[in-house]
């Protein structure tokens, strides 16, 4: 099967691709790359595309030139596979590693769910770069299948584009539900005790 979408998407026919890469790229990259090269990564990213969206006048605004916590934190967060923001705001306050990715700060449901709102091409720029260097981890520069393709690195990074929206779409989804199920829940207990 992986040879398959391999040889799919090299050969330039990304439809089968794009909706086999969902399945076969791990929902945490943490399975194809040490967790030490997934934090570089993020961090590479996140310092690279923040610094080339923003105006120089905001760059020289941070001479330490950190990048900004959330979007490090975020990208972490979704490139191992943890995508509700309740999940995300539990691992800042549980999570060794994400904690180290905020120094020293904690950020709320809310101020998670705007950073996401306000900088989602920004995330998905960071982890699309992430899932690449994830992809390349495990399978090279063109996978297990010797084809020579220009295609291959523009067809890449549109697919790991692709699989970023799909993420965040899923992080959206999974807030959207998680107070109604919350909600659920407190009605069938009020039931309970009413009965």
């Amino acid at each position: 099967m992986k040879t398959f979408n391999q040889v799919s998407f090299i050969n330039g026919d990304n439809s089968a691709a794009l909706s086999a890469l969902h399945s076969l790229l791990p929902r945490d990259l943490r399975e194809w790359i040490d967790a030490r090269e997934l934090l570089a990564a993020v961090y590479e990213a996140a310092q690279t595309f923040y610094w080339t969206s923003q105006s120089p006048e905001a760059g020289s605004a941070n001479s330490k030139g950190n990048p900004p916590v959330l979007l490090t934190v975020l990208t972490f967060c979704y490139a191992t596979g943890n995508l509700a923001t309740t999940e995300v705001e539990r691992r800042i306050n549980t999570d060794h590693t994400v904690d180290l990715l905020c120094v020293g700060r904690h950020f709320n449901r809310r101020t998670i769910q705007l950073f996401r709102s306000h900088h989602s091409e920004l995330i998905k720029r960071c982890f699309a770069h992430v899932a690449r260097r994830a992809w390349l981890g495990k399978f090279g520069a063109l996978g297990t299948v010797p084809v020579q393709n220009t295609n291959y690195e523009t067809s890449l990074r549109r697919l790991m584009i692709e699989e970023a929206n799909v993420r965040i779409r899923q992080a959206v989804e999974l807030d959207f539900h998680t107070p109604l199920v919350k909600l659920s829940q407190q009605t069938k207990e009020l039931q309970t005790t009413a009965a």
